[in-house]
């Protein structure tokens, strides 16, 4: 039997557009629409920084998968083109345009307001009040690639992670000592996708005596400097060197830590 593949229609750019402004035109009386916000009660961010979203290629994982990157991506243009960041989304344009159904718009927005990048109010038929927070507040925040550090590109991170499991193959046989922790450590090498989510390289210590407790070390906490820029013809080699340098410092070979 034939499998059916259903495929996202593409929609009038023009109608969207319509759509877009008349939610703009809306959003910019939110607070005439909506009293707790003439009252200031939540605060105001400044709306420049949505912008850093709209730039930003990928890392769903800061915001909590796709959809939420998706929908996220939707508000900041209201928030940009109605200089405000508190709003009032029109369902019916958030479920055309990214072709969802309500219940999961509604599962979006909740995983973004646990997560803390806005407050939603439903009390309007047709409408979500949303006051937007500052996301540069978050705790992941500075490892998501939006904190002002370039993005580094793919191709770096497998590069890295196929030079860090050859590497691993020849310290198999070490246990390594952290400074400022108790006891020895295993080492793990992360998914070269872990690191790209997180625009960093970073290396895990899982504890030799109890393998629930591990230490997550990224590049500058080990090695006590910043990548070198992607401009920087050497960046991988010096990284390499780095990296190596820094793990044959903390290691100790087994045997001697037996004897």
């Amino acid at each position: 039997m034939r499998e059916i593949v259903f495929k996202r229609k593409v929609l009038d750019a023009n109608i969207l557009k319509e759509m877009h402004a008349n939610n703009v035109v809306y959003s910019r009386h939110s607070k005439d629409r909506f009293i707790p916000f003439r009252f200031n009660k939540f605060g105001y961010v400044e709306c420049k920084i949505f912008k850093k979203i709209l730039n930003f290629p990928s890392n769903t994982t800061f915001f909590g998968g796709t959809g939420c990157k998706k929908l996220m991506e939707l508000l900041c243009e209201i928030v940009i083109d109605s200089r405000s960041s508190k709003i009032a989304l029109n369902r019916h344009y958030a479920l055309t345009r990214l072709q969802w159904c309500d219940r999961a718009l509604r599962h979006n927005l909740e995983i973004l307001e646990k997560i803390g990048f806005l407050t939603a109010f439903k009390n309007k038929k047709g409408y979500v009040f949303l006051s937007m927070h500052d996301f540069t507040k978050l705790k992941d925040y500075e490892h998501s690639g939006l904190n002002g550090e370039s993005n580094l590109p793919n191709n770096f991170f497998l590069g890295i992670c196929g030079y860090l499991k050859k590497l691993f193959k020849k310290l198999e046989y070490k246990v390594f000592k952290l400074k400022n922790k108790h006891g020895t450590f295993f080492l793990k090498i992360p998914k070269h996708f872990q690191m790209q989510n997180f625009n960093n390289i970073f290396l895990e210590f899982v504890s030799a005596n109890n393998p629930c407790l591990s230490y997550r070390l990224t590049y500058d906490q080990l090695v006590g400097k910043k990548i070198p820029s992607i401009k920087c013809s050497y960046q991988q080699a010096i990284v390499k060197k780095n990296i190596y340098r820094v793990l044959e410092e903390l290691s100790i070979d087994k045997e001697i830590l037996a004897a």
